[in-house]
Formats: C-alpha cells, sequence, structure tokens
C-alpha cells in the first residue's frame, strides 16, 4: 500500500476485518471445522459478496437520499471488491452443468428443482447462486 491508495486500503481493511469477525465467531461457538472453514477461498468470497450486496444497497440509499458523492464512493469500492471476486461461470458452462444434473436426477418437473441444485457440484467460489437457480427454473420448465 505504498502507493497511498486510501480507499482500496480501506477496503481491503473491511475484508480483512470481515474474515476475522467469521473467524472469531466460528471460535465463540466453539466449531473447529468452521474456524477453520473461515479462512477458506469460498468462506472470504461470502465475505467479499457480503460487502458489495451491503455497498450496493448503500448506492441505492444514497441516490434516493440526492447524495450523489457518496454514492459514487460507494459504486467506486464495489469496483474495487469486484477486482477480487474470481471469474463466475459462464451461461453455457451452468446450462452444461444443470443439464448433467437434471439427467442425472432424471428430473422432469419444477418440483424437483431442489434435487436438481443439490445435484450441481461447482465450485463454491466463483457460483452465483441466483443464477444456478434461474438457469435451473428455465431449464425445467422448458422440459415440461
Amino acid at each position: 500500500m505504498r502507493a497511498k491508495e486510501k480507499q482500496r486500503l480501506t477496503v481491503i481493511k473491511s475484508v480483512v476485518s470481515g474474515v476475522t469477525y467469521a473467524k472469531k465467531s466460528a471460535l465463540a461457538s466453539g466449531n473447529v471445522e468452521a474456524e477453520k472453514a473461515a479462512e477458506e477461498d469460498a468462506s472470504v468470497v461470502s465475505v467479499i459478496r457480503k460487502a458489495i450486496k451491503t455497498r450496493e444497497d448503500s448506492v441505492s440509499t444514497y441516490t434516493a437520499a440526492g447524495r450523489a458523492d457518496l454514492a459514487e464512493t460507494e459504486k467506486a469500492e464495489v469496483a474495487l471488491l469486484r477486482q477480487y471476486l474470481p471469474t463466475p461461470y459462464t451461461s453455457e458452462e451452468l446450462a452444461q452443468a444443470v443439464d448433467d444434473a437434471i439427467t442425472s436426477v432424471g428430473a422432469s418437473t419444477i418440483k424437483d428443482m431442489g434435487r436438481v441444485m443439490r445435484e450441481v457440484k461447482l465450485d463454491e467460489a466463483r457460483l452465483d447462486r441466483k443464477a444456478l437457480s434461474d438457469a435451473v427454473k428455465a431449464r425445467l420448465s422448458r422440459s415440461s
């Protein structure tokens, strides 16, 4: 951080703080596995996604309140946080995984959505659950 990028430093510190908080919460609950999991990639990505969601909510609040300056600051922080997320799966990769899961489960209706969602085995750090849910719904509603 010799470049004196104050905003980037603040964002990174908030992510580190979030990871530390997750680890301490797991430690306080006495769950050793959860404590170790708090430092894994998927957990860190979860902290980053939560920070992005919080900042996006702040952007909408600031915009509604007429505070464009604060909204721009939050948008810049969201852009910085997105740099630390892994590349998400493409729609083609999701579609292929969904098709494979539907085939293995033998799903045919939207009622089988839960089984299909559980069957999809993709890297949690790269997986956008909403995109997966939308892909499963679209594929199952097409087939019925």
